[in-house]
């Protein structure tokens, strides 16, 4: 069962370049490590960016929390205990096998993918079943994109990721008629 976890995108970045070695959080779900983390980054960017696998979960007293793994979770320390403000104990999540996708997936399509544009992220993490809407929505996006991507090696032609929904029923142009973009002209 794969989670969402949403995050602040410079904290996106720095997983991703391999700076950051532990997300910290003020509680967490039970989950085996080796689950799937998808990311959704917020505030400018408001789209899924990437994904990496959990591995060790740490649940520890504050202080015990900073000396294990202050150094990699890149915050400072008075970002830190901002965070932590009132609790007595925090979770860190090992982070394992970043993946950024070569292309984001907007928010909007995914809303647009799944047809509820209420839909919201979670604030801190989401755990969902592997056959969820937003999971297949998010999956579908990621093998056009990775389709697109290995193709653009191939005939240097730049590829607009578009949901199955999308590539399946998208409207052509000329008189109505319904065509398949994926396929070559």
């Amino acid at each position: 069962m794969p989670l969402i976890i949403s995050m602040r995108p410079k904290f996106a970045r720095l997983i991703f370049s391999g700076e950051k070695k532990f997300e910290l959080r003020r509680k967490f779900a039970r989950v085996p490590s080796g689950t799937r983390a998808i990311i959704y980054a917020s505030e400018n960017v408001r789209a899924f960016v990437g994904e990496f696998k959990v591995g060790r979960i740490f649940r520890l007293r504050i202080d015990d929390l900073w000396e294990f793994v202050g150094p990699y979770a890149k915050v400072s320390f008075k970002e830190f205990l901002r965070y932590f403000k009132r609790c007595t104990k925090g979770v860190a999540i090992e982070i394992r096998d970043p993946f950024e996708y070569p292309k984001a997936i907007p928010l909007d399509a995914v809303r647009l993918e799944i047809r509820d544009n209420m839909w919201a992220p979670p604030v801190d993490y989401e755990v969902l079943p592997d056959n969820h809407p937003i999971i297949v929505a998010i999956d579908n996006y990621l093998s056009v994109i990775m389709q697109d991507k290995s193709s653009e090696g191939r005939n240097n032609r730049r590829l607009v990721a578009r949901p199955h929904r999308q590539l399946v029923g998208e409207r052509g142009g000329g008189r109505g008629k319904r065509r398949d973009p994926a396929r070559t002209r």
